[in-house]
């Protein structure tokens, strides 16, 4: 009988050693921001902060800035998240449901404690953004596997040149600029964003108000590559 007792507590302990062992550590994690551009913010936007698990393009764990338009200075908590390895980035969503571009990404990858991240400069406007949370869109038509409409290339290595100051090919349209830089209101880009020409666009008719602001920002201040 009693090496059976024994049996049991050492079963019993053993059970409660290895159920201690597989809890799992939450940590917290926390920065802050500074938004250089507030100028640029979009109102329709929101801005957060993520935790990534390898390439995925949703967040496991993440936290909204709240009215990132009223102030350049924000602090962030992300709270209960579980320990371990993870890219930890800023990002937009827009109006279009899972789309979001990437404003910056930090170095750290291991989150094992609590973690207080540097202050970090974010900017809302640049190139690489108009082509992630927009032109990325564009590319089936526009030098994807469908072709190239109006011999205009938006993939990531070629947009800018075939926008900037280069001419249209859209028959009838042929001395309009695609891009004039600080000029939105005469860029043929913009033109057919809003549908004020005589042919159909239909990426036009679903482009959220917020992408079509963006581009008109970018043009407006400089339409820079950056």
């Amino acid at each position: 009988m009693k090496k059976l007792i024994y049996l049991f507590t050492i079963l019993v302990l053993t059970a409660c050693s290895s159920d201690s062992e597989d809890v799992t550590k939450l940590i917290k994690v926390s920065g802050a921001l500074s938004i250089t551009d507030l100028n640029n913010w979009i109102d329709g936007e929101n801005l957060y902060v993520g935790l990534f698990k390898g390439d995925a393009t949703s967040p496991v764990y993440y936290t909204q800035i709240s009215n990132p338009g009223n102030t350049a200075e924000h602090n962030f908590t992300i709270s209960n998240a579980e320990s371990g390895n993870y890219t930890c980035k800023v990002y937009v969503k827009a109006e279009r449901g899972n789309i979001k571009a990437v404003l910056h990404t930090y170095s750290q990858s291991s989150f094992i404690d609590d973690v207080n991240l540097p202050t970090t400069d974010i900017q809302l406007l640049s190139f690489i953004r108009v082509q992630e949370q927009v032109f990325n869109g564009c590319i089936q038509c526009h030098g994807g596997s469908v072709g190239t409409e109006a011999d205009l290339y938006l993939t990531p290595d070629k947009s800018y040149a075939a926008l900037v100051n280069v001419k249209s090919n859209v028959a009838g349209y042929e001395n309009e600029t695609l891009v004039i830089p600080s000029d939105a209101a005469k860029s043929f880009i913009s033109k057919v964003l809003d549908n004020d020409v005589s042919f159909n666009h239909d990426y036009s008719t679903t482009l959220p108000d917020t992408d079509k602001k963006l581009i008109e920002k970018w043009i407006n201040e400089g339409a820079k590559d950056d």
